[in-house]
């Protein structure tokens, strides 16, 4: 049985990271993979749920274990209060799933550092 997924609404007090491009943080670096064209399969039992969501992460050494595959972005995201945004701890600790408008989460960027 897949393992259940929690989501709570931010608090403000959430200050995640995520991998952007690396000009700077854009709507589309906030997109969820269901949203984004594919770039390599899926595993079939991926729950749709989390394609719908963005991978974040609690400290910016984690973030950065995904930013050196590419030339990318590190920002410093925190989850504002009753815009609509939830998150749930998902996969491995330190990892978070975070849904909301592109244009919601893409406003919550607090600052961008090249990351690689």
């Amino acid at each position: 049985m897949a393992e259940r997924i929690v989501a709570s609404p931010a608090t403000g007090a959430e200050v995640l990271y995520r991998v952007v491009s690396i000009g700077g943080a854009a709507i589309d670096d906030f997109r969820g993979r269901r949203d984004l064209p594919r770039t390599r399969p899926l595993p079939p039992d991926t729950p749709w749920l989390l394609l719908a969501g963005v991978s974040m992460f609690d400290t910016p050494a984690a973030a950065l274990r995904i930013a050196q595959r590419r030339p990318a972005g590190l920002a410093r995201v925190r989850l504002k209060v009753d815009v609509g945004i939830h998150f749930a701890r998902t996969g491995r600790p330190g990892h978070d799933t975070v849904w909301g408008a592109p244009s919601v989460l893409v406003a919550c960027v607090e600052q961008v550092d090249r990351a690689s």
